[in-house]
């Protein structure tokens, strides 16, 4: 079930949860009919889908688990020079947080082992070439 948008028919919707740490450092700005909407800075929206991901296959929704590892791909891959340059300061900033540490563990495990759910789920949509640029930039991260 989706949630219903906070801002009505946008389509958008949110709400804080734990894991969105260092969400404040360098987000994403954009306006809406008028509305300021802030995405969070790549670091932070990939803990937060990490978590997410872990969580759903946990409670065994695959189909919501791959949604899950599959947007840690594109955040990855659609990450700006300026945002991955920011990065080191989002990562010093959350580094000692439960929750980056749970990301950590989870991008470790599930995305940077060569057999982890989170790759396996996600190799299907990638190139080769691709999945490896990710990676790369998800061990950097984690």
């Amino acid at each position: 079930m989706k949630h219903r948008p906070s801002l009505g028919k946008t389509g958008i919707h949110s709400h804080l949860t734990p894991e969105a740490e260092g969400h404040d450092r360098h987000p994403f700005a954009f306006d809406i009919a008028g509305v300021q909407i802030k995405v969070p800075n790549p670091v932070t929206w990939t803990v937060m889908k990490l978590v997410a991901m872990r969580d759903r296959l946990r409670d065994q929704q695959g189909d919501q688990a791959q949604k899950h590892a599959q947007d840690v791909c594109r955040i990855a891959a659609m990450t700006t020079r300026a945002e991955s340059d920011a990065a080191a300061d989002v990562i010093s900033a959350i580094a000692s947080s439960e929750p980056y540490q749970d990301a950590r563990h989870i991008a470790r495990n599930d995305f940077l082992a060569d057999n982890g759910r989170g790759i396996q789920i996600a190799a299907r949509y990638w190139q080769a070439e691709q999945l490896d640029d990710i990676r790369k930039l998800l061990a950097q991260w984690f």
